[in-house]
C-alpha cells in the first residue's frame, strides 16, 4: 500500500511538474481592465505586482521580456502572488485612478490592499524584480530556464562558427545593456527555433561590447546588427537592413540561405512544387474525365524527367491524380484532411514537413496558391529591401596622398587667380596704352 501511495504522488508530482512547464511555454502576463483589476489583486494572499506601461513607449518594450520572465517564475502561485499589467493606452481611467504619470510605472499592492500600493523603484531587470518581490514575500521563485536555440559565440569559436565553409550563419552583435536588444531576444530565439533543423543554418549571438575587436573588425557601430556570414564568401558578409520583425528576419535568412521556411516552423508555400507539374495539375480539374488519362500521361514524362531535389516530391502528383481519377472529390477531401493534422500540431518537424509538402501539391490542384515563379519573385522583391551595404569606416588621409591633393587644387584655382588677375590688370594696361597713344600726337605736334 506505502508503496501504490508513494508512486501515486510521483505521477501527481510529474503531472503538474509538466503541466507547468506547459503553461510557462505559452504562458503571456496578465492584462487587467477597470472590470477585473480590483479582483486579481485582492485575490493575492501575498500581494500584486502591477506594470502599468504603454505600447508606444521605448522603456515598456525594453521591460517586457524580463517582466515576463518573472511572471512565468510565479505560474502556480497565483493565489500567492499575482503579476499583472495594466494598458494606459486602452484603461487610462485605470491608469489616472492611480496617478499613473510615466511609463513603465511598476506598483506593488501588498496583501490586496488597493488604497496605498508602493512604487517599485529598483533596476528593471528580472533578477532585481525577482529579489524584491522575495522580500516582501518570502517566496523564492526559480526561473524555468527554456532552452536556448541561439548559438552563443565568443572570440574562441566566432571564426569556427561563421567561416566553416559549410553553413549560412546569421549573428546579431548584441550588448547585455541594450534596450532594442532586449526587444529582440524574444524574436531572435523564435528565429532560431524555426531554422533549429536546417542543416545549412545556424543562428547566434556575440556580445559586441564584451568582444570589441571582432565588432570593430566588421565595422560594427550600435547594437543590435544583425550580419549574415556565408559558407562561399565568409569575409564579405550580409548586413540585414529594416524591420526586426520575424516576418523579415525570416525572408532575410529564407532568401540569403535558400531556405524555405514559414514563421510556424513549417515548409514554405514553395516547397515540393515544381513548376512543369503545376501547369498540369491546374489543368486537372477543369479536363474532362475522358481526357485524364493523357494528362496524366503528361504528368508522368514530366516527373520522370525530373533531376533535382524536386523528383523527390514530385512522386505526389502523380498519387494524387491517380486517387482523383478512381474518386472525384479525392483532392478538397484530402486537402482538409492534412490541413487539419497540420493545426492539430504535436507531431515530429520531419511530419509537419511532409505534411506542408502534401498540402502546397493539393492546394495547387484546387488553385488556391500563387505560382512558383510569383512567389519567388516576391521573395526576390523582399530580401532586395532587407540588404544594406557595409558601412565603410572612414580612414585617416594618407599623407603621401595629400602633396597630389594640393597640385590638383593648384590646378582648379590657378585658372580662377588667372582669370582674376587678368580682371586687374587689364584695365591698368588698358589706361596706359591710351595715355601712350595720346603722348605720342603730342610729341609729333612739338616735332
Amino acid at each position: 500500500m506505502f508503496g501504490l501511495a508513494k508512486l501515486s504522488t510521483i505521477l501527481l508530482a510529474s503531472t503538474s511538474l509538466i503541466a507547468n512547464v506547459a503553461a510557462n511555454k505559452d504562458h503571456v502576463v496578465r492584462s487587467l481592465t477597470e472590470k477585473d483589476f480590483d479582483e486579481a489583486v485582492q485575490n493575492a494572499k501575498k500581494g500584486s505586482l502591477i506594470k502599468f506601461f504603454a505600447p508606444w513607449c521605448g522603456h515598456c518594450k525594453t521591460l517586457a521580456p524580463d517582466y515576463l520572465t518573472v511572471s512565468k517564475a510565479f505560474v502556480g502561485k497565483e493565489d500567492q502572488v499575482f503579476i499583472g499589467e495594466v494598458n494606459c493606452d486602452d484603461h487610462k481611467d485605470l491608469c489616472s485612478r492611480f496617478d499613473i504619470k510615466g511609463y513603465p510605472t511598476i506598483k506593488w499592492f501588498d496583501k490586496g490592499d488597493l488604497k496605498s500600493p508602493s512604487d517599485y523603484s529598483s533596476a528593471r531587470d528580472t533578477d532585481s524584480i525577482l529579489e524584491f518581490l522575495a522580500g516582501k514575500t518570502g517566496i523564492k521563485s526559480e526561473i524555468v530556464k527554456e532552452r536556448q536555440y541561439t548559438i552563443e559565440l565568443n572570440n574562441n569559436n566566432f571564426e569556427l562558427e561563421t567561416a566553416d565553409g559549410k553553413h549560412y550563419t546569421l549573428v546579431e552583435f548584441m550588448a547585455p545593456w541594450c534596450g532594442h536588444c532586449k526587444s529582440l531576444a524574444p524574436t531572435y530565439e523564435k528565429l532560431a527555433k524555426i531554422f533549429e533543423e536546417e542543416p545549412r543554418v545556424k543562428i547566434a549571438k556575440i556580445d559586441g561590447s564584451e568582444h570589441r575587436s571582432i565588432s570593430e573588425k566588421y565595422n560594427v557601430m550600435g547594437f543590435p546588427t544583425l550580419i549574415m556570414f556565408t559558407p562561399d564568401q565568409p569575409e564579405k558578409p550580409i548586413w540585414f537592413e529594416g524591420g526586426r520583425t520575424l516576418e523579415n528576419l525570416i525572408a532575410f535568412v529564407n532568401g540569403v540561405s535558400g531556405t524555405n521556411r514559414a514563421e510556424d516552423g513549417s515548409l514554405g508555400e514553395t516547397a515540393g512544387r515544381s513548376t512543369k507539374l503545376d501547369s498540369i495539375a491546374k489543368k486537372f480539374l477543369s479536363t474532362s474525365s475522358e481526357k485524364l488519362d493523357d494528362l496524366l500521361k503528361q504528368a508522368k514524362v514530366a516527373q520522370e524527367a525530373l533531376k533535382d531535389i524536386h523528383s523527390v516530391f514530385s512522386k505526389y502528383y502523380i498519387l494524387v491524380m491517380k486517387r482523383a481519377i478512381a474518386k472525384k472529390d479525392f483532392i478538397s477531401t484530402e486537402a482538409a484532411r492534412v490541413s487539419k493534422i497540420i493545426k492539430d500540431g504535436g507531431m515530429s518537424r520531419k511530419v509537419l514537413d511532409a505534411m506542408k509538402t502534401r498540402l502546397n501539391i493539393l492546394k495547387v490542384f484546387l488553385d488556391q496558391t500563387e505560382s512558383i515563379e510569383e512567389l519567388e519573385k516576391k521573395a526576390s522583391e523582399k530580401l532586395k529591401e532587407l540588404i544594406k551595404k557595409e558601412p565603410v569606416k572612414e580612414e585617416e588621409p594618407v599623407k603621401a596622398e595629400e602633396p597630389a591633393k594640393v597640385e590638383e587644387k593648384k590646378k582648379v584655382e590657378e585658372p580662377a587667380k588667372v582669370e582674376e588677375e587678368k580682371k586687374i590688370e587689364e584695365p591698368a594696361k588698358v589706361e596706359e596704352e591710351k595715355k601712350e597713344q595720346k603722348a605720342k600726337p603730342k610729341e609729333r605736334e612739338e616735332l
